[in-house]
């Protein structure tokens, strides 16, 4: 089943810009991890148009030491979507998120989930940096100085990550609609949304090893998952749902019941 997860992270959580870059494409030190689909970069001032990493390498380089070198999306796609169907989604979530003003490195990664099926999601890393006739041609040093390309403040502002989510998902049930898919989801929360009975089952975060702890939050986890399929589709009212549930005990046989 398709889920909602838009995920903002930045250089300062995270590996410098040449190895994230390395990382989600699969390259370097990286090339035998696999699981990579899809790698593109665009919107490349002129000095990196003809090879892609060295814009990351020039991030590294020459941002001021607590400046962000890269900004990250990280968002889940639909299961349900062919490999075809996924990549016109990511490239448009592409085109919709950064226009031609951002230069950007975008991957599509499917590894195999802990339930033995594809789990595709995009990473989409790109500098705040905006790029247009005045600075595409800038040579690197000095593209990155106060003097030279300007970061654009709309990507700090506090409702930008809620903006992106709710775009996302505008995009994503476009493109389950028009893959044939009935499946709808709302950028709002589970509380939001009145889904209290999902909101009750949000999984901790899963720690590495094998520790005590962590075999307890893998356990934890499971059931979750298990208590979840068994509840009406997130894409449905409760409403909707009392009204399914109750037609199904009609058809087994059952007395129709009054939802609690």
């Amino acid at each position: 089943m398709a889920i909602v997860h838009v995920a903002f992270k930045s250089s300062s959580q995270a590996p410098p810009a040449a190895a994230h870059a390395n990382y989600i494409s699969r390259e370097g030190q990286y090339q035998q991890r696999g699981g990579v689909e899809l790698v593109e970069s665009g919107n490349m001032p002129e000095f990196a148009q003809a090879d892609p990493h060295r814009f990351w390498v020039a991030a590294d380089t020459h941002e001021r030491a607590n400046g962000r070198a890269y900004t990250e999306v990280q968002i889940a796609l639909p299961r349900e979507l062919n490999r075809s169907e996924r990549e016109e989604l990511a490239r448009q979530a592409t085109r919709e998120l950064l226009g031609d003003r951002f230069a950007y490195t975008m991957a599509i990664h499917v590894p195999v989930a802990r339930d033995n099926l594809d789990q595709p999601h995009m990473h989409l890393m790109f500098s705040e940096r905006a790029i247009d006739e005045t600075t595409r041609g800038l040579a690197e040093e000095r593209f990155f100085k106060r003097n030279g390309a300007k970061k654009d403040p709309a990507w700090n502002a506090r409702a930008k990550p809620e903006e992106v989510r709710e775009k996302w998902v505008e995009m994503m049930n476009n493109a389950m609609q028009r893959a044939g898919h009935e499946q709808r989801l709302d950028a709002r929360s589970w509380a939001e949304q009145g889904r209290e009975d999902l909101a009750a089952l949000v999984e901790p975060k899963l720690l590495g090893g094998e520790d005590p702890e962590a075999q307890e939050r893998r356990e934890r986890v499971e059931q979750l998952r298990r208590q979840r399929q068994e509840l009406p589709a997130p894409h449905l009212d409760q409403a909707s749902a009392n009204r399914k549930a109750r037609a199904a005990g009609r058809g087994r046989g059952r007395p129709d019941r009054a939802a609690a």
